[in-house]
């Protein structure tokens, strides 16, 4: 069970490596003209936080990521139903996948706040200067949202800078 859960957290975390990182390449049409829009004009670097959270409405991502996942998250199901893992590990894996989705998509809006509650642990700080490194202007590094292990390994991994805290960047 232990291998299938580390199995799952790597393949999960490929996968949100390479969804992200097409995000940002042109061939991706309407997927990645809406991404640009979160980087462009929702957050972009003078104003890369808020007090509330900017909603993307029609441009949001969240979309694409889920379309993406439907193979990966159907396959445990068909395994299981083959018979070639049992029920339990199934529905385990699947909602790691499905926890993975969330908390990257909840830490990640996270970062764009402000005030964020997560702001007091240290890990989430060094992801968000991660992140900022992201938002920076050189948008083809860290595309991880909090692990940067495949940044590391594809060669896009950037160390992140401080966030500014002066009301101008803000």
């Amino acid at each position: 069970m232990l291998v299938a859960i580390l199995i799952t957290y790597l393949a999960t975390s490929l996968f949100g490596y390479f969804v992200h990182r097409s995000l940002h390449q042109p061939w991706m049409g309407e997927a990645h003209r809406r991404h640009m829009c979160h980087h462009q004009e929702l957050y972009p670097v003078r104003s890369y936080q808020s007090e509330t959270y900017r909603d993307p409405g029609k441009n949001s991502t969240v979309l694409t990521f889920v379309w993406a996942s439907i193979p990966m998250v159907g396959a445990p199901i068909l395994f299981a139903a083959s018979g070639w893992i049992g029920w339990i590990t199934m529905a385990i894996v699947v909602a790691e996948m499905l926890l993975f989705g969330w908390l990257s998509d909840l830490i990640h809006d996270q970062f764009h706040l402000l005030r964020s509650p997560l702001n007091r642990f240290a890990a989430f700080r060094r992801w968000n200067e991660l992140h900022y490194q992201h938002h920076l202007g050189d948008m083809q590094t860290n595309f991880g949202i909090f692990d940067y292990g495949f940044d590391k390994l594809f060669g896009t991994y950037h160390q992140g800078v401080a966030i500014p805290t002066d009301k101008e960047h803000i």
